[in-house]
């Protein structure tokens, strides 16, 4: 009887609730008057929540939830929105999301205007949930937001996509009301200095995915907007941060990399710019050719035949002038610091990359068949679009087999497109690091196949930032034509009134010259599309003719242009030179002028914040120590030098030091480590080393430094940089912190999960800490030619070792310094790029000469050349599989049959099976390895080779552990000998190899098209002074 009365009132309950539950949807459901786009809300007061039904046909859904301005609010979502339909040929294209919506979207979408700035118009992923308040600008949501209403209104809710007609399937969002913010994420952070105790691992290798140009805040945002997978797993919850990382002035690439791979700053290695010119033979040489990373290599540290040649005319002139001219030769065309490749070479060991801006082998062997894989047919001129597919698969199919214990892959298209698309990282870039994910997974992907994973330290680093893009398009400021060529105007009377300074110019590959000019009569200029620029001009005067070396800082001061005209200031005259402004008025586009005045001194100058003169000196340890001082009433002394007089009460620095430090502070001196902790959140971190580094030259380098320094360097303002043609993209080169500030994540064995240090760091100290990582830090430096040494806590015989400016970094490792856990909230990772932006050009200078080279046209006959070569390098899969896949549905049947085959003997335990695929290597086979001794195939038989050599050393461990010796006699030498040959072989190939595309490339296709520009120009050259007349003004 008691259950039957309990089983009563329960049904009268579960009656009275369906009731209750029929009417509410009749009140709500279709029957009920409801506004367009309107759909119904459940109320959950118990958690103060709503659910929301975001219908992706519909570009807003109102909620018919009223927010008040200051009311914090959380929203989750969840479920997949199938946002139009994929062509079969997109096959990285994802049009199936989730509430975080997808960077990898179709070309399609690329010009299309979404509700919130995405694809090429803003950072914000496509597809993606949004909202907004009332009728005002829309913000991302996504899986979840947590944030304070800016203003009162109606929640709406929608997708963001330009066109939701073709969409399929639904979002639920859940809009919860709390007294506080959650946090979207929590980190430990590390922001002290201290006693580090933990350590790297034994026997450990090293893989630095190196994505050019990446901004490590805009990887944070994108993470957080839950994107990035396989970086987000690997380094953000699964390693640490080095979130305040600096390179080097200039950040460019360049420089920057012979400073990541030597440990060193420029004034010791020597590699300071793009483009090195020669005044000795009015020549210049481009780093970023496709030689060039052969050229920066020989200039660190030549190998093989090259260093043999080196040594070779050393020797050859110190036999023929004595010793010291041998010496100087040998300062003037190889630094002193070794670099990472040679350090490792000193322990037998090598490190393993593809094309890299500095590398021994170029082309690397086979590297071009990668290429020819992932480009489509006749492509040369957008090779920089599938750089960073051709290195991943050459890593994964090359690199990784080597073992080696450091493997470099790098990944510049991140840099490229970012100069190139609108608004770069802001914008369509933000598709290429999406797609440089995936590819950081895949190489991951195969060190957990080789099981090597639990013993490798991965690193995802930078070479520098970008600036630009998130609330403002740059400007281009030509400086070549409309500056320093421009010629100077006249009144009838002869009194210089304005123009430019009316001297011919240089740069590489381009010239202009004035009528009257003769050809020693120039200045050259390194610095186009980047955000500075290196002068160097004749010696004493410009029509001299003399480039023996460097002006005198004071004769900078007054220059004589031309032997009619008063001398002129140069710092004035760049600093106070005024031009149109695109969005409007007169800006002026050079923000710093450096200048060295002595060998440990330089000088600072703005039009608008003053001078800052800053010194060096050496500290009881060899270290270096700078004191900053601001000047004024900048004066050339009879002497060639320049005087000025100190500023007693400063309201103003050129660096905006005097925020974080008093004038008396800033004298010091302070050695490095300070000026980075101090500068490190100022407009130009670090700026006082990195400015000085660069303008100044070690005592080794002093030959090389009067064949190849310039007299001045400038760097562009915020909102402009140098460059002939105008762009939508971002640049680089600035000492202003968006350029200067690097990415720098780690992770690997011991290291902490989860952390960012905000402890300032170098990329100087990158080569030190992979040292540390692979046990072989303190590296020791050969007895003869070297640098100096540092002392170093715990170190003995410190005269042996290397002099690096950098240092391993210790707060990446686990240790009893354990840091402090904090939220993560959006409003830290928001960088507010979210506003539309409108990009206006600027005219082409009318002084700007025609130039024939076109590295970005398909009939430039350097691309037409390497078209043609690359047909040899196609992949016989690959064109079987082009003939078969529309067929095929578009599949890649062969090509996906041959890498599941080799995949599966790579997987057998048996280690002699699992290398031959290595061996035969069948999807790399060609259209020219119908010959034996193709490039291919002598690569095939190098690797048999190297297969019989394992399989022997195999066998001699064997039969070694049952008779008492280590090794079996002769074997070692029999291995080295043929290890030796092999090696002799691929020196003699590859420096032929380079010799021929030096001839071809460099010397006939170049000549071609630069005689064919001096051909077109030389009859249309103007005066270096042109008279202007009332009616001309």
């Amino acid at each position: 009887m008691r259950r039957s009365a309990v089983s009563d009132r329960r049904g009268a309950g579960l009656l009275w609730l369906s009731l209750a539950l029929i009417l509410q949807l009749f009140l709500n459901g279709p029957l009920a008057a409801q506004a367009p786009g309107r759909v119904a809300v459940s109320n959950l007061p118990a958690r103060n929540e709503r659910q929301i039904h975001v219908d992706s046909q519909q570009l807003w859904t109102d909620t018919g939830i009223e927010l008040r301005a200051g009311q914090p609010v959380t929203i989750r979502a969840e479920g997949r929105v199938v946002a139009g339909s994929r062509r079969r040929l997109e096959t990285h294209v994802v049009n199936e999301v989730g509430p975080e919506g997808t960077y990898q979207f179709s070309d399609r979408a690329v010009e299309s205007i979404f509700p919130l700035a995405a694809s090429a118009k803003g950072p914000a992923p496509c597809y993606c949930l949004i909202g907004r308040i009332g009728n005002s600008e829309p913000f991302f949501i996504g899986r979840k937001n947590s944030f304070v209403a800016p203003r009162s209104g109606r929640l709406q809710l929608g997708i963001n996509d330009f066109d939701v007609t073709d969409n399929e399937g639904h979002f639920t969002a859940t809009v919860a009301f709390e007294a506080s913010l959650e946090p979207l994420a929590w980190e430990r952070v590390v922001d002290r200095l201290g006693k580090w105790t933990g350590r790297p691992v034994d026997a450990a290798s090293v893989v630095v995915f190196y994505v050019d140009g990446l901004r490590p805040d805009v990887v944070q945002e994108m993470v957080r907007l839950g994107h990035l997978p396989n970086i987000r797993e690997q380094f953000i919850d699964g390693g640490t941060w080095l979130s305040n990382t600096f390179t080097a002035f200039p950040s460019d690439t360049i420089t920057s990399n012979g400073t990541m791979w030597t440990g060193c700053f420029s004034d010791r290695h020597g590699l300071k710019g793009q483009v090195r010119f020669s005044r000795r033979r009015l020549v210049s040489e481009s780093y970023l050719e496709p030689l060039g990373p052969s050229r920066s290599a020989r200039l660190l540290s030549p190998r093989g035949i090259d260093r043999l040649m080196v040594d070779s005319q050393a020797a050859a002139i110190s036999t023929l002038q004595g010793p010291p001219a041998g010496d100087q030769w040998l300062d003037t065309y190889v630094a002193s610091t070794p670099p990472l490749y040679e350090l490792l070479q000193r322990h037998g060991h090598d490190w393993s990359i593809g094309v890299l801006p500095v590398m021994t082998e170029v082309p690397p062997p086979l590297w071009s068949r990668s290429l020819a894989r992932q480009m489509p047919y006749f492509k040369s001129h957008r090779t920089w679009e599938y750089m960073d597919d051709a290195n991943a698969d050459y890593a994964v199919r090359n690199l990784l087999q080597r073992r080696e214990p450091v493997t470099i892959i790098w990944l510049p298209e991140t840099d490229s497109c970012s100069h190139k698309c609108c608004r770069g990282q802001f914008g369509l870039t933000r598709r290429t690091i999406a797609h440089a994910d995936r590819l950081i997974g895949e190489v991951v992907a195969e060190l957990k196949r080789q099981q090597r994973l639990e013993s490798t330290y991965l690193m995802l680093v930078s070479d520098h930032g970008h600036l630009g893009g998130r609330d403002r398009h740059l400007a281009n400021f030509d400086i070549a034509n409309d500056l320093i060529f421009r010629p100077r105007q006249l009144d009838e009377e002869g009194n210089w009134i304005g123009g430019g300074l009316g001297l011919s110019v240089r740069m590489h590959r381009f010239a202009n010259r004035h009528s009257d000019d003769r050809s020693r009569e120039f200045v050259f200029i390194d610095g186009d599309t980047d955000g500075a620029a290196r002068l160097f001009l004749p010696k004493g005067h410009y029509r001299s003719g003399d480039w023996s070396g460097p002006n005198r800082p004071g004769d900078l001061l007054r220059y004589r242009l031309d032997p009619q005209r008063p001398p002129v200031n140069l710092i004035d005259a760049l600093t106070h030179y005024r031009t149109a402004h695109p969005e409007g008025g007169y800006s002026y586009p050079i923000d710093l002028v450096l200048m060295k005045l002595s060998s440990n001194s330089i000088l600072i100058s703005t039009l608008d914040r003053g001078h800052a003169f800053i010194e060096r000196v050496r500290g009881p340890n060899r270290e270096w120590f700078y004191s900053y001082q601001i000047v004024e009433n900048i004066r050339p002394g009879e002497d060639g030098s320049v005087q000025f007089t100190p500023v007693k009460d400063p309201q103003r620095d050129p660096l905006g030091l005097l925020q974080v430090l008093s004038p008396e502070l800033m004298a010091g001196p302070l050695d490095e480590a300070t000026w980075l902790r101090v500068s490190a959140n100022t407009p130009y971190p670090d700026a006082v080393v990195t400015l000085t580094r660069h303008m100044l030259w070690d005592r080794d380098l002093k030959f090389r430094e009067a064949e190849f320094a310039p007299d001045l360097v400038v760097t562009a303002r915020a909102d402009w940089y140098f460059g002939m043609k105008d762009s939508p993209g971002t640049m680089h080169g600035y000492p202003l912190a968006p350029a200067m500030r690097a990415s720098w994540f780690v992770t690997g064995p011991n290291v902490r999960k989860g952390t960012r240090s905000t402890v300032p760091c170098r990329l100087v100290d990158l080569t030190p800490t992979i040292l540390h990582m692979i046990g072989l830090w303190p590296p020791h430096h050969p007895t003869g030619r070297g640098p100096h040494a540092d002392s170093e806590e715990g170190e003995s015989e410190s005269e042996e070792l290397p002099r690096f400016d950098g240092r391993p970094v210790l707060s990446l490792y686990e240790s009893d310094e354990p840091g402090e856990l904090r939220p993560v909230y959006w409003h830290d990772l928001d960088l507010q790029g979210w506003r539309p932006l409108e990009y206006r050009s600027r005219s082409v200078s009318p002084y700007r000469p025609v130039l024939v080279n076109n590295p970005d046209h398909p009939f430039d006959l350097n691309n037409m050349m390497y078209d043609l070569m690359l047909l040899a390098d196609l992949s016989l899969i690959r064109v079987l599989d082009d003939v078969v896949s529309p067929l095929a549905g578009q599949r890649r049947l062969i090509v996906n049959t041959v890498g599941q085959a080799e995949q599966f003997f790579r997987t057998q335990p048996k280690r002699w099976v699992a290398d031959t695929p290595n061996v035969l290597d069948v999807q790399n086979v060609t259209l020219s390895d119908y010959s034996i001794t193709s490039q291919g195939n002598l690569q095939r038989i190098d690797r048999a080779v190297d297969w019989v050599q394992v399989r022997g050393q195999e066998f001699e461990s064997e039969v070694a552990q049952r008779v008492p010796l280590p090794f079996l006699p002769g074997g070692r030498l029999v291995n080295r000998t043929i290890d030796g040959v092999q090696q002799t072989f691929w020196d003699a190939y590859r420096f032929g190899q380079r010799v021929v595309i030096e001839i071809v490339d460099e010397g006939i296709v170049n000549g071609v098209e630069d005689g064919t520009s001096y051909l077109l120009n030389r009859w249309g050259r103007v005066p270096s002074e042109q008279i202007v007349t009332p009616t001309d003004e």
